[in-house]
């Protein structure tokens, strides 16, 4: 019997392509079925025992060699990745660009350099408002830990020149 690859865009079959490994879709697997038919991205896609894909969708870390034979084996947590999809269903990343924003301070915290030209009770200073895409949950979790680490130190720094200016004031003033 000749098998076809499931996948968009695939002409592999089993009599013309002697290299390739074919894989059936994992149906006693729900949480990998899952995976693998959001991978395929075809509309109403309910693969059968019949249904597979073949190799070239899958990386060369997706396999264990087999100790005895030295054949390649699909790992049980391995999931397609590799499409030839069109334009139109290829992920879109979106770079945005940074921005610059003014943003007054009235009567708090004032910026660490003061602006000579600005007034006493407004305070001017710019923030990037920038989003930087291509970095995964992990890196910015990580980056949002050291930001909230940082502004702890900058509150701690300034709660003691706050101290230290008060202590002062008291001191010249009897």
């Amino acid at each position: 019997m000749v098998n076809f690859c499931s996948a968009f865009n695939c002409s592999s079959s089993s009599d013309v392509e002697n290299e390739l490994i074919f894989h059936k879709f994992p149906l006693n697997d729900s949480e990998r079925l899952k995976k693998w038919i959001y991978a395929v991205r075809r509309i109403n896609f309910k693969p059968t025992r019949n249904s597979i894909l073949c190799s070239l969708h899958f990386t060369e870390n997706d396999y264990n060699k087999a100790v005895v034979s030295g054949k390649l084996v699909l790992k049980k947590c391995a999931v397609p990745t590799i499409f030839k999809f069109p334009d139109h269903l290829m992920p879109k990343v979106k770079e945005r660009r940074i921005l610059q924003r003014s943003v007054e301070i009235q009567n708090k915290l004032e910026p660490v350099q003061n602006s000579t030209n600005a007034s006493d009770s407004t305070k001017r200073m710019f923030v990037d408002v920038g989003v930087q895409t291509k970095q995964t949950g992990e890196d910015l979790d990580k980056i949002i830990h050291d930001l909230r680490r940082e502004k702890k130190i900058l509150q701690q720094k300034l709660m003691r020149r706050i101290n230290r200016e008060k202590f002062w004031d008291e001191d010249t003033n009897p």
